[in-house]
């Protein structure tokens, strides 16, 4: 129901965002970790060391936000939803997983964390991108949307496809500790 939510505002909104590579509905999702390439066996301890961490941590509830961008106004990279809600639980399974992965050859990301989903990358219009007048309207803020929250409960192990839509296939699914939800 939600990614229909995020595919409707897409829609909607495509012809005032001049992106060249918008997202398939099922691959919206918040990255905790980027990977890369990383051999079948490796993502088999990748799988147990994340179905650890899942056991300790609980459910939690998120939220979409506002529109964003990456990179500059005048060539911004990546289009994006930004993510509200218990962040803090999020920021806490977010630097788990990096713990449990840099053991097995994944170094710590530099940047900051910054929940969020992506919609679009590689700006095609001409002119600076205006937040004001491109992103008036989150999901949700006009009436029209009406479910913009929903309960973390999985982690998901996904595997890339680079020039499929959609690209993200979930080989492993985790539950999150259910025992307190």
């Amino acid at each position: 129901e939600l990614q229909s939510v995020i595919a409707d505002w897409c829609d909607r909104h495509k012809n005032q965002l001049p992106f060249q590579n918008w997202s398939h509905p099922r691959d919206y999702h918040l990255t905790l970790n980027f990977l890369g390439e990383t051999a079948p066996e490796t993502g088999e301890r990748i799988g147990t060391a994340l179905a650890e961490i899942a056991a300790y941590c609980n459910p939690f509830s998120l939220r979409l936000g506002k529109i964003g961008y990456f990179g500059a106004s005048a060539s911004p990279k990546v289009l994006h939803m930004d993510i509200e809600g218990d962040l803090s639980e999020a920021s806490r399974l977010q630097k788990s997983v990096e713990a449990a992965v840099e053991p097995l050859g994944f170094p710590k990301e530099t940047r900051p964390f910054h929940p969020h989903i992506t919609l679009a990358r590689k700006y095609i219009g001409i002119g600076r991108l205006s937040a004001e007048d491109a992103f008036a309207h989150a999901p949700g803020s006009d009436g029209g949307d009406t479910v913009r929250e929903w309960i973390v409960r999985n982690i998901v192990l996904y595997q890339s496809h680079l020039g499929r839509k959609p690209m993200y296939e979930a080989i492993k699914v985790i539950p999150l500790n259910r025992e307190k939800e």
